[in-house]
Parts: C-alpha cells; structure tokens; sequence
C-alpha cells in the first residue's frame, strides 16, 4: 500500500500543519461508516415487505448480528492497526464495507441480506480503532476530547446524508425515471424493488473516497503527540485488563453502553415511527429527520467535546459529569418527542434531546486515551466500542423490535376467534402475514394493517395452525445463524485455553459470553413462542384497551417509550466513574506523576495511586 502514499509524520511541526486537513479526511469516513450502516434503518419498511421481516428481524439485522461481527473482528483489527500501518487498514475497512453495502442491493433472500448486512460489519470493523488513535497522535492531550469529538460528528452527517439521500433514493417517484432509463438496455426494476438502487448509490462512492484517503492522509508516528513515539505493542487482553483494573473505566464503560441503548434504539426506528405513528413519506423523512439527526447530534457531539476540555482543565470529572448531565437532560425531551401529535415538534424534541445526549463520545474516548499508554490506544477504543456495541448496536434496536412485536401481537390478537379462545394462545403477526400471503389472502411484498389482518381472517382464515405452531428456533434464519455466532465464540474461547493464550478465567468468560449470545438467539428466534402466545392472550384480555394500538403502529411507539425508561437511571454510572478517576497529573502514557504516582505501577495493574 506504499504505492503513491504520502510519507508518514514524524514530529509535531508537520502534524499541525496536516492534522485538519487529516481530521476532516477522518471524520468523513465515519461519516460513510454511517451512511453505509444507517441507510438499513432508512429501508427498513420496503425490506421488511420484501422478505416478511419482524420487528424483531430487523431490530438483529441493525443491531444485534452487525454488532457481534463488528466487536469481535474489531479487537483483532485494533491488535492489527496498532502493530503495523493504521492508515492501510482503515482504507481496506472503507473499500471493504462500502463494496458489501452496494451488494447489498442484489441480494434475494433473507439469508442474503443478513449475510451482506455482516460482511459490512466485517468492514466496518477496522474503521474506528486506527482513526481514533491517528487523531490522538495528532493532537495533544488539552485538545483531543475536542478533536475525538470532531471525528465522531462523522456519525451525524453520515445519518443526516443516509436519511436525506436514502429516503429521496427510496421513494418510488424520485428513481421511476432512472428504472425507465435502464428499462431499454434490460434492467428491469419493479418499483417495490426501487429501494435496491439506493445500497448502490450510497455504497459505491466510499470505495471511490478509500481511494482518496490512500492518496492524501499522512500516517504519525505512534505516540507522537506524547513525551516520545512509541514502539510498544499491546494484546486486547492486556488492554482490557488494564482498563478493567479501573473502577472509573469499569462505571463509564457500562454508562457508555446504557446511554447508546438509548440513542440507537431510537434512531434505527425513527424513521419507521414517524411512517407509522405520523404518516410522513420516506422522503419527507429523510429531509426532516436526517437535518435534525445530522445538525443537531454534530453539534451535540462537537459541543459535548468543547466543554469537555474547556471544564476539564480544571476538574478533569468534567469529562464523565458533561455525559451524565447529557443524559439526564436529554431523556425527558425524548420522551416528549413520543407523545407530541405534530410530527415536526416531535422531531424537534428530538433533536433537542440529541443534542444533549450525544455530548458523550468524544469525552468518553478521550478518558480512555488518558489512562492507557500511546502504543494501546487503538486497542483502547476496541475495548470501549466492545461494550458500546454490544449494550448500544446490538441490544438498542434488537430490543426494541422485540417489544414492538410483543405489542404488536397482543393489539392484533383476534381474540374472538374460536381457536384462540379454545387454546388461549394467540398467533403472532408474523406468523399470520406469511401465513395470509401464502395462502392469497393478502398481496405480498406488504407491510399490513390491522384492518387488513382482521378482514382476512373474518374472511374464513382458520388460525389454529399458528397457534398450535411449536417452538423451532432452529427453524429459521435467525436461529441458525445466532447459534453459529455463539458455537464460535465458544470455540474461540476453547482454542485459546488450549493454547494457552488466555488465562482460564478469560477463556470461560468467552465461553460464558457466547451462552448469552445463544440465550438472546433462543429468545428471539421463537424458542419461547408458546409462552409468550400465552401471555399474549392474557394481556388481551386483561387489557382490551390495547387493540388501539394498531399492528406496526403505536406499538412501536411504546417500544421506544420503554427503551428511554429502562435505561434512564442507568446515567448515575457516569457520575459513579467521575468520582473514580485518578486524582493529580497523569502523563501521555496513562501513568500518574508528582505525588499522585506510586513506584513501579505500570501494564499488569492499576498505574494510578490508590488503586482506582
């Protein structure tokens, strides 16, 4: 990759003469990294009628099966970044990610688009981990939390580009045009499969901007914003055991993780729930939530960043207090933005919200670049992003799917059917679209309503079956590919028992982790069907208010109500790790100085007195 590439920086004189021009570069591939990952939510509607997703399904494919695969291959990418060139690696992730999400656009089965949706994964695995340390390298202490938090509103314009883009891509008036140019050479496109157009249009542009970041991005020296460059090499181990030693890290961690819940539960769904609950079009939407996520999350995340630094030079718990007061702020105004009626004061308070809650990242990054050393930086954001993905991508949107298909089938119950009433059980939605559509009752490629499903089965359509469907989690896509994941991980974990890579402990926790991957497969792949169509039942009964919901309606809204209560009180944690970090000076190696430093501490403990 020497071919035509700049030569590397080797002090700070020409590191400040690039580091703009390199943070912009950088900050507009996380702008791709999330137009590539946001467009799913932007087409969930069309993909969802296409291949008869669930909420749940969709709430996997976004979150949870894209978050595995990219915290898992992002620990080694970072092991990779950090021991050799941080700028090659981040230009194969961006050609990597954004050639699967063009693919994307061609695939014809569920298991096709869940294998795209985790090649991008794959990808995007290797973007964050180098690009965080290069800007770290770039920037001095007093001015990284700003820098990190420049980098991070790539986030926002790629979801303002992604929604704005996405949604005008999808609407079938605006490529009808382009449909019937291809029409002559043999392209032909149904106008329900429009939404393919867009995977390309969006994918293919980031392997063009891959081509730019070899030609133009100049790599630093390791450590260079520090006392000296660093030639030290780090295990994710190591890293992990370094960080994990620290209560600060162990709170902040998990806050980082809570918070997220929040932000991607809302924001993969909000396009959906403003389709569903306010009858906008995907394009309306993406003109109007796209420029409110984009503009008023990059202002959160860049202001987040500022105070930061400006109120952390003198109390460095600033770094962890403006997240905590982010959260707490934001959430009522979440909140408000499910109930108001006007869709544009619901995006309002939206945004509002977004602005608070996302002052967290840059913060939160630049602590953990604090307390690691130069060499471990990018395997520092490895261990951080573990439990940001996992507790944010994976189970944000996943859960909430989950709960908007519980909602969704008590509300659609029948509940005065004889079969449901006989075996006290009710069918879930899913079961009952992809049973209508086989059978003709319904078109296909169709997200229904719930008139459409009660005028079907009033039409004679014999429920039973469904009810009486048993548990086969193995039986769908979901389950087969969430227990491959977990037999994996647990693999993983015995091989490097075996060769005495890890410690026990460490590979039993890798084993204990893969249990819980295949726990929530289990849970969501329908291996509790007959008791959740039981409790379906019984809360019908209970509650015949619900049918008011509406099927693919309200009950998302509610699911989304749920995920910002759950998570709410979790924003004390941020307080909890502020209250936890080192007191005194701490040098660019993580390692506490003046009176503060205990003698000898170092890697294999904690390197701040008092044991923190």
């Amino acid at each position: 990759m020497a071919f035509l590439s700049p030569p590397k920086i080797t002090n700070m004189d020409e590191a400040r003469s690039h580091r703009t021009f390199a943070l912009v570069l950088l900050m507009f591939v996380y702008a791709f990294n999330f137009i590539d990952r946001r467009i799913m939510g932007v087409l969930a509607t069309p993909i969802k009628a296409e291949f008869n997703f669930s909420d749940a399904e969709i709430g996997m494919l976004t979150g949870f099966f894209f978050a595995i695969v990219y915290t898992v291959l992002g620990v080694p990418i970072a092991r990779i970044a950090d021991a050799t060139n941080r700028k090659t690696v981040l230009t194969i992730s961006l050609t990597v990610w954004s050639a699967f999400t063009a693919l994307s656009g061609i695939v014809t089965s569920k298991l096709g688009m869940i294998g795209a949706r985790m090649a991008v994964g794959v990808g995007e695995a290797g973007g964050s981990p180098p690009a965080h340390a290069i800007v770290s390298d770039l920037y001095e202490p007093a001015n990284r939390a700003r820098a990190l938090a420049i980098y991070s509103s790539g986030l926002y314009i790629g979801t303002l580009l992604a929604n704005v883009g996405g949604g005008w891509i999808s609407d079938a008036k605006n490529l009808a045009p382009i449909a019937g140019a291809l029409a002559p050479i043999g392209i032909k496109i149904e106008a329900s499969e429009l939404w393919r157009l867009a995977f390309f249009m969006v994918g293919l542009p980031g392997v063009l901007f891959a081509i730019i970041i070899h030609l133009f991005l100049r790599e630093p020296l390791k450590g260079l914003s520090g006392a000296k460059p660093s030639t030290e090499k780090f295990t994710f181990v190591q890293s992990f055991k370094h960080l994990w030693s620290l209560k600060s890290f162990r709170f902040f961690s998990l806050a980082t993780g809570a918070g997220t819940f929040v932000t991607y539960g809302l924001n993969d769904w909000m396009v959906s729930f403003m389709e569903r609950s306010h009858g906008l079009s995907r394009s309306e939407i993406g003109v109007t939530f796209g420029l409110v996520a984009g503009i008023f999350g990059a202002v959160g995340t860049v202001g987040g960043g500022l105070l930061a630094d400006h109120f952390g030079k003198k109390d460095r718990r600033w770094y962890l207090w403006v997240p905590m007061w982010g959260k707490l702020l934001g959430g009522p105004l979440f909140l408000a933005g499910m109930f108001v009626p006007n869709p544009y004061m619901a995006l309002a308070c939206y945004g509002g919200g977004l602005i608070l809650a996302a002052a967290y990242l840059g913060p939160s990054l630049a602590v953990t670049h604090s307390l690691v050393r130069p060499g471990m930086r990018a395997m520092s954001s490895a261990v951080l992003f573990v439990f940001l993905n996992i507790l944010g991508i994976g189970l944000g949107p996943m859960f909430v799917g989950m709960w908007s298909d519980m909602a969704n089938d008590i509300a659609t119950c029948p509940i005065n059917d004889v079969a449901v009433q006989a075996l006290r059980a009710c069918p879930t939605v899913t079961d009952l679209t992809g049973a209508l559509i086989q059978g003709g009752y319904i078109p296909a490629k169709t997200v229904v309503a719930t008139d459409t499903l009660a005028a079907a089965i009033q039409s004679g359509f014999d429920v039973r079956p469904l009810i009486d469907k048993p548990a086969d989690m193995f039986g769908n896509l979901t389950g087969q590919i969430g227990t491959v994941i977990a037999a994996g991980v647990a693999l993983l974990g015995v091989v490097l028992m075996a060769m005495k890579k890890v410690k026990p402990r460490w590979g039993l926790t890798i084993i204990g982790g893969a249990a819980l991957i295949f726990l929530i497969v289990s849970f969501s792949a329908g291996a509790f069907d007959p008791t959740f169509k039981n409790w379906a039942f019984s809360l019908r009964s209970a509650f015949p208010g619900m049918e008011t919901l509406g099927v693919n309606k309200e009950s998302l809204r509610w699911a989304m109500v749920l995920c910002i209560l759950v998570t709410y009180p979790m924003a004390i944690l941020w307080h909890w790790g502020a209250m936890a970090l080192p007191k005194g000076d701490i040098d660019d190696n993580g390692d506490a100085v003046g009176k503060e430093a205990v003698a000898g501490a170092g890697l294999e403990g904690d390197p701040i007195a008092g044991k923190t």
